[in-house]
């Protein structure tokens, strides 16, 4: 009897210790999927109340227009976009939620938000935002730099 006591004790904190483990997943793995650099390649705009505002355009870096997404595994953001010679710089923070990630970024001392819809499919990134104001929807495509 007692033999099978030292057996089953160990057996008892191993299995414990392997469930506090598993509890203790990790729940960054869209962040880390997501990380990276990313150039746009493609933007198109499409469901506006004014059908001017449709449209598709291509999109490339050059050195005077060009437009990167770098997300990083812990949580932040940054967008440089180059225009016309012209650079400039946002950047802020992050979460997913399931296929939807939130980007916030800090316009003077209020935060300001925008919700997309994500996918990933081998090095391409496509985000799809939903402008509530004019009924459009803009799809951007981002090609993975690194």
């Amino acid at each position: 009897m007692r033999t099978i006591t030292k057996l089953i004790y160990p057996l008892f904190i191993f299995l414990g210790s392997l469930t506090m483990l598993a509890a203790c997943s990790d729940d960054d793995g869209d962040n880390l999927a997501l990380a990276g650099t990313y150039t746009l390649t493609e933007e198109s705009v499409t469901g506006c109340i004014d059908v001017a505002n449709n449209g598709t355009e291509a999109k490339g870096c050059t050195a005077t227009d060009c437009e990167t997404l770098t997300i990083s595994g812990d949580g932040t953001f940054s967008v440089i976009e180059i225009d016309n010679g012209v650079t400039t710089t946002e950047s802020g923070t992050y979460s997913t939620n399931g296929n939807q990630i939130t980007f916030t970024k800090l316009s003077g001392t209020t935060p300001d938000s925008d919700v997309a819809t994500f996918a990933l499919s081998g090095s391409s990134l496509i985000l799809t935002f939903a402008e509530d104001s004019d009924s459009c929807v803009k799809v951007e495509t981002y090609m993975r730099a690194n």
